[in-house]
């Protein structure tokens, strides 16, 4: 019904009735948006979207929305001139139950920041993500590295929501130490005597608290490609 006004792009918010789609979505996203750039007559319109906030799913330890996270990273990879912002960080605790969290205005300004640099060329504003990017075993603890983090990530200490796994690919809690002279972070459990696998805030609920210097979070990630079926997970929801 808007066909033909006016835009300079597009925001998008959504996704909680097509967790437990994880991998159709990126390739349908990338359809619809393809679909909306040919009905205003322009391929380059910028869509920018937002990452599937923390909610419980009906089981906070559940992986389907992390699953689906996943996917909302990879549909931004595969369409030319999209981006996604980071929510991991925008919940509280007490709102494990409540799918439309009270966090709006961090989000809005998220998408305006990514809007202000991409599209209208406004430098110094805050809109890259840092991610990971490799991991390395050495006494059976891992080491991981990551992009977009120049300066380092905040907290130093009391790094909370890693986990890691052996080769049973049963994940378990992780003691996390930055190295703050190479940016990298190392991880390790007692119950895992040699580390096959990291996964960071990797759950339908999980607060990330890991930031850059300029307050972006870093965003949820696994560093293995096990099936879905491994995980402990939840039935997927229908919220419309």
């Amino acid at each position: 019904p808007v066909k033909g006004y006016t835009v300079k792009g597009f925001l998008w918010n959504q996704g909680e009735s097509n967790v437990g789609k994880h991998d159709e979505y990126p390739h349908h996203q990338k359809e619809m948006v393809e679909l909306w750039r040919k009905l205003w007559g322009n391929p380059d319109l910028p869509f920018y979207f937002v990452e599937l906030p923390p909610w419980s799913y009906g089981d906070g330890e559940g992986r389907w929305a992390a699953y689906f996270r996943e996917g909302q990273h990879k549909a931004a990879e595969i369409t030319p001139n999209s981006g996604i912002v980071c929510t991991t960080d925008l919940a509280y605790p007490y709102e494990l139950e409540d799918v439309h969290a009270s966090q709006k205005q961090p989000i809005g300004e998220r998408l305006a920041f990514m809007a202000a640099a991409r599209t209208y060329g406004i430098k110094g504003m805050p809109h890259i993500y840092p991610q990971y990017k490799s991991m390395e075993t050495k006494d059976g603890k891992a080491i991981l590295s990551f992009t977009n983090s120049t300066g380092g990530l905040n907290p130093n200490l009391n790094l909370e929501g890693f986990e890691v796994a052996g080769d049973d690919h049963v994940f378990h809690p992780a003691t996390a130490v930055e190295d703050w002279n190479n940016y990298t972070i190392t991880v390790s459990s007692p119950e895992v005597p040699e580390v096959k696998a990291v996964r960071y805030c990797f759950k339908n609920f999980a607060i990330g608290k890991l930031k850059d210097m300029l307050g972006l979070p870093l965003v949820p990630f696994r560093t293995d490609n096990w099936d879905v079926n491994d995980a402990t997970t939840a039935k997927p929801h229908n919220e419309p």
